[in-house]
């Protein structure tokens, strides 16, 4: 009978000073570039429950440039952000910390297009090569992928900055 009390005491106890009341939901603000397909899983995220079910609320924030977002991303006012692979890149040339963790694309959204004369990869040993920029973002993709097929910038080949976009 003695037994029983305490353990009933010690029961009463616990739950009056142990209770712990459930966790709110964990606001997340996440940049999207433009009210699109593309951004699509954010919607049906929200549209089904799946980040309730995980306690998160996701607050999309329309962020229409992708410059602005990376640097609201890096000021903290965002927690997550919806960039190119190659704005981290950049970032992270400089000293950053990004991380990329999940993607909608299978590959990397570029084309390398060459002249006539160019048939195959070989065909860019001595040849000129016109890049964006000379460092980060689209060029380190570019130069990890020529030097996976054997040719190694300044050595096999130069580059050349052409305006316009990548």
């Amino acid at each position: 009978m003695m037994v029983g009390m305490i353990g009933t005491m010690i029961l009463c106890f616990t739950s009056v000073f142990c209770w712990v009341p459930p966790l709110a939901a964990q606001n997340l603000k996440v940049g999207i570039t433009s009210k699109t397909l593309f951004f699509m899983p954010y919607y049906v995220g929200q549209k089904k429950g799946f980040y309730e079910a995980e306690k998160l609320k996701i607050d999309p924030v329309l962020i229409g440039r992708s410059d602005v977002q990376l640097a609201a991303l890096l000021a903290g006012e965002l927690q997550f952000g919806s960039l190119n692979a190659d704005a981290t890149i950049v970032i992270n040339e400089k000293g950053g910390n990004l991380k990329v963790i999940a993607g909608v694309d299978n590959s990397a959204p570029y084309i390398l297009v060459g002249g006539k004369a160019i048939k195959k990869i070989d065909d860019l040993k001595g040849a000129r090569i016109g890049v964006s920029a000379l460092r980060g973002g689209a060029t380190s993709i570019l130069l990890d992928y020529l030097k996976s097929k054997g040719l190694y910038y300044p050595r096999d080949f130069t580059m050349v900055v052409v305006s316009g976009g990548t």
